[in-house]
């Protein structure tokens, strides 16, 4: 890598990402969507892409009073190799 320390925090922050396990995915995905936020289903969890904490809390007070359980919020961090071996791979 040849880049700066700013370019490499880049890179492990686009590369990293939230996974959020409620008790009603389909209407909490159909929510996240209305709110213009990408969200996918992998391996029964909710994926969206890293936000602030300020927006993640956003997020659960929202999904929370319109009545879905949120029991699962994660944040998924790439370390230096994944974001390496991306790298060579592309």
């Amino acid at each position: 890598f040849q880049g700066t320390l700013t370019e490499l925090k880049g890179a492990q922050q686009s590369t990293s990402f939230i996974t959020l396990g409620t008790g009603d995915d389909t209407m909490a995905m159909k929510i996240l969507q209305d709110f213009s936020i990408p969200v996918r289903l992998e391996n029964d969890r909710m994926v969206v892409p890293v936000m602030s904490r300020e927006e993640i809390m956003r997020i659960n007070a929202y999904l929370v009073s319109n009545g879905i359980g949120v029991h699962e919020i994660t944040i998924v961090k790439s370390d230096l190799e994944a974001i390496f071996m991306d790298m060579i791979n592309n």
